[in-house]
């Protein structure tokens, strides 16, 4: 299931500096983030992985990437990734796509609230992670 947010973009989201940005994968499981650096690979971006959430909010801030396509926190009172970057003047405009095997909707109505741009369900239909990627980060640069 897919659910976009109907919020507009943040100003500043789109534009050479966020295009030109690797695409951040952030997810605990390594089997997903393997699967999903390699799907973001074949989609043509260029992708940097973190293992950790605090790892994700670190390389956001490094690397300015032109989107974070993470899984939701798996501890629901503290404070998600999506909120901490959304709340980070520094990482505000970059877009953040949730890639979640957690679809209770409590978890897809937070992160759409902290400003989620979607919030896909895990299994992914790769077209639908390929058309949203590209309408919030841009299509990745030719080879």
């Amino acid at each position: 299931m897919l659910r976009m947010r109907a919020r507009p973009r943040p100003p500043g989201m789109r534009g050479a500096e966020t295009e030109a940005g690797p695409v951040l994968l952030v997810d605990p499981d390594p089997d997903c983030r393997e699967i999903g650096t390699v799907l973001l690979r074949y989609f043509g971006y260029e992708v940097r992985a973190a293992e950790s959430f605090q790892e994700g909010v670190r390389l956001a801030r490094a690397l300015r990437p032109r989107a974070v396509l993470s899984e939701v926190d798996h501890d629901p009172p503290g404070e998600t990734l999506v909120e901490r970057l959304k709340g980070d003047p520094a990482t505000a405009a970059i877009p953040v796509l949730v890639l979640s095997a957690h679809v209770l909707p409590e978890y897809r109505e937070r992160a759409l609230a902290a400003g989620a741009a979607a919030f896909l369900a895990k299994p992914c239909d790769g077209e639908a992670l390929r058309s949203v990627l590209a309408e919030v980060a841009g299509a990745p640069r030719p080879a």
